[in-house]
C-alpha cells in the first residue's frame, strides 16, 4: 500500500488525512526504529525517514515493472492522459494497452484504478516507487539529455504548430482583432508560460482584486486553473472547504488518496485585460489540470514557441482589439432566428427583435449548442426566461424547488416571439468574455442583466 493511498479520517497527531497505523494494518517491522502509537502517523515517519520510505516496497506480489526508460514513461503518461478524457469503455481498452505493452499495473500502486492519471504517475516517480533509467535508450546518454523534465506546453503535441507573427514583430500598432483570432493558441501558450512562472503565494497572500486567472498546485504539480473578475474574492471562496470547488473536486477525485489540506496548495495568479476564459480552457487541456470538471476539450493540444512579449502586447492593445471585434460583429447580416445556421464553435451571438430592437448579447464555448438550447424549452435558457418574464409577463413555475419552467402554452408563445427575432453569430477564439462585457455595457440590450447596470 503506497503512502498516498491512505484514507481518512484526519490524524489526531498531524491533522492530515493520513490514516492511522493500527486502523490500516501497518506493521512495526515495516518501519524499523520508529514506534507507532495511536497518536503517530505515516506522514511523520515519511518526513523523518525520506530515504527509507523511498526504497520501501510495500507490496511483495507486484506484477508491475518499477523501472522504465524516459520514452516509456512519457508514453504511459500520454495513455493515462487519454484515459482521463475517454469514455468508460475506452478507458478499459487503454488500461489493457498500459498493462500489456508496458507492464504497468495501476492496481499495484493504488487501491482503485479510478481517477489514476499522469500526475499520479509523476508522483510515483517523485517518491521513487517508479525509477527512470536510460539504459533502454542509449541516445539519452550520448546527448546528455536529462530524464527529469518539467511538463511544458512545448512538448505536449506530436504535431508542432509554429505560428508566425510578422506583423506583430514589425509594428505594434498593427495588432488587430483578426490576428488575435488566427494566432490565439500561440498567444494563450505565452499567457500560460507567464502564469506558471509567477511567484507562488498562499490564499491569504492574494491581494489582487482585478480580472485574471489563477493556477492552484502542490509541489509543482498543477491541480486546478480558473478565471475571475475579482481574484481576491474568488480565491477567498476557494480557501474555505465549504465553498471551495477545487477542494471538493480534489476530495471526490482522489478519494482515499486525498491527504492534502487546503492550505497545502500554492496559488499563482495572472492579471489580464483580455483572454481570461480562453486561458482557463487552454490550460485545462495543455498544462493539464486534473481537478477541472468542466470546459474539458474546449481547446486543441498545442506545441510551439512562446514569447512573453506578444502576450504583453495583446494586453496593452486590448481596447483596440475589442473595438475590432465589435466592428466585425456589426458587419454581419442578421438571420431570422429559425433559419440560422450557427457555427459549432466558441463565440458570441447578438439577438434583435423587430419591435424591441437589440434584446440580448451572449457568449458560449459552443454557440451552436447554446442556440439549440434557446430554441427548445425554458429550463436551461436564460434568454427564454427573460423573454417570458420581462417581455410577455409570464410567471415562472416551480418544479423540484426551482423556478425555471413555463406552462407548455407559454413556451409556445416564446417560440412565436423568437420567430420575430434575428440573430448574428460570430466565432471567437480569443476574448469572448471581454467582448461580451464590452458590448453589453455599450449597447445595453433589453434582456441582459449582467454588466447592464
Amino acid at each position: 500500500m503506497p503512502f498516498f493511498g491512505l484514507v481518512q479520517p484526519k490524524c489526531d497527531h498531524c491533522g492530515y488525512r493520513c490514516g492511522e497505523m493500527f486502523h490500516q494494518g501497518w506493521r512495526h517491522s515495516d518501519y524499523p526504529g520508529f514506534v507507532f502509537g495511536r497518536k503517530k502517523c505515516l506522514v511523520e515517519y515519511v518526513r523523518a525517514h525520506p530515504k527509507e520510505i523511498a526504497i520501501l516496497n510495500l507490496k511483495t506480489n507486484m506484477k508491475s515493472k518499477t523501472e522504465y526508460s524516459q520514452i516509456e514513461a512519457d508514453a504511459i503518461k500520454e495513455l493515462l492522459r487519454k484515459k482521463s478524457l475517454a469514455s468508460r469503455y475506452e478507458q478499459k481498452a487503454i488500461r489493457g494497452i498500459i498493462r500489456n505493452k508496458y507492464q504497468f499495473y495501476i492496481s499495484d500502486f493504488v487501491r482503485s484504478n479510478r481517477g489514476f492519471n499522469q500526475s499520479d504517475f509523476d508522483r510515483l516517480i517523485k517518491i521513487r516507487r517508479i525509477k527512470i533509467v536510460d539504459h533502454q535508450n542509449p541516445a539519452l546518454k550520448r546527448k546528455n539529455i536529462s530524464t527529469r523534465s518539467k511538463p511544458s506546453i512545448n512538448k505536449i503535441s506530436p504535431k508542432p504548430v509554429k505560428p508566425d507573427f510578422p506583423i506583430l514583430k514589425s509594428n505594434q500598432n498593427n495588432i488587430t482583432w483578426e490576428i488575435s483570432q488566427s494566432a490565439s493558441d500561440s498567444i494563450l501558450a505565452e499567457g500560460i508560460e507567464i502564469l506558471r512562472s509567477t511567484n507562488k503565494q498562499s490564499f491569504e497572500e492574494i491581494q489582487s482584486k482585478g480580472y485574471g486567472n489563477y493556477l492552484i498546485s502542490n509541489s509543482d504539480e498543477p491541480f486546478y486553473i480558473g478565471e475571475a473578475k475579482n481574484l481576491n474574492r474568488r480565491l477567498k471562496q476557494h480557501s474555505r472547504e465549504r465553498t471551495s470547488t477545487f477542494y471538493k473536486n480534489y476530495l471526490k477525485k482522489l478519494g482515499a488518496s486525498a491527504f492534502l489540506e487546503i492550505n497545502d496548495f500554492d496559488i499563482q495568479i495572472l492579471e489580464n485585460k483580455i483572454g481570461r476564459k480562453e486561458i482557463e480552457e487552454f490550460g485545462i487541456v495543455n498544462i493539464p489540470t486534473i481537478l477541472n470538471k468542466f470546459q474539458k476539450g474546449k481547446r486543441e493540444r498545442f506545441s510551439g514557441n512562446a514569447s512573453k512579449e506578444t502576450w504583453i502586447k495583446v494586453q496593452d492593445y486590448s481596447g483596440q482589439l475589442l473595438a475590432g471585434g465589435e466592428q466585425e460583429l456589426l458587419m454581419l447580416d442578421p438571420i431570422p432566428w429559425f433559419e440560422a445556421n450557427i457555427p459549432n464553435n466558441a463565440g458570441l451571438y447578438h439577438v434583435e427583435h423587430g419591435d424591441n430592437g437589440l434584446i440580448y448579447i451572449g457568449e458560449s464555448s459552443n454557440i451552436k449548442e447554446r442556440y439549440d438550447t434557446h430554441s427548445g424549452t425554458t429550463y436551461f435558457s436564460a434568454l427564454r426566461r427573460h423573454i417570458g418574464t420581462d417581455v410577455l409577463e409570464f410567471e415562472l413555475q416551480a418544479r423540484n424547488g426551482k423556478k425555471r419552467y413555463f406552462a407548455e402554452s407559454e413556451d409556445k408563445e416564446i417560440n412565436k416571439y423568437l420567430h420575430n427575432c434575428k440573430i448574428k453569430a460570430m466565432k471567437v477564439n480569443f476574448g469572448r468574455f471581454e467582448l461580451e462585457e464590452y458590448l453589453i455595457r455599450k449597447y445595453r440590450p433589453l434582456l441582459n442583466r449582467k454588466e447592464n447596470k
